[in-house]
């Protein structure tokens, strides 16, 4: 059995200039717990398919390349940061 851990140093950081994107920054902070909760340490295909439902639900997009290293941050339980513009 895989044992899943969560907690310092696995966390999503959000960083904005406009205020329009602090619910979007709010909700993915929310998707980043639950994602990692679940899917840490999962092969990053995987978890790269959570995370585009994820983004699908709270309809904001990212470019593949941001797509791909959030993912790989879940994955190997790293901090990863987001920049909304």
């Amino acid at each position: 059995m895989r044992r899943r851990v969560y907690g310092r140093g696995m966390k999503l950081t959000v960083r904005f200039d406009d205020e329009r994107f602090s619910g979007v920054a709010r909700d993915l902070e929310l998707a980043d717990q639950a994602l990692r909760q679940s899917f840490s340490g999962f092969d990053v295909d995987a978890v790269e398919r959570e995370v585009r439902a994820a983004l699908a639900e709270i309809d904001h997009e990212l470019s593949d390349e941001e797509i791909t290293a959030y993912a790989r941050s879940i994955s190997e339980r790293q901090d990863h940061e987001l920049v909304l513009e």
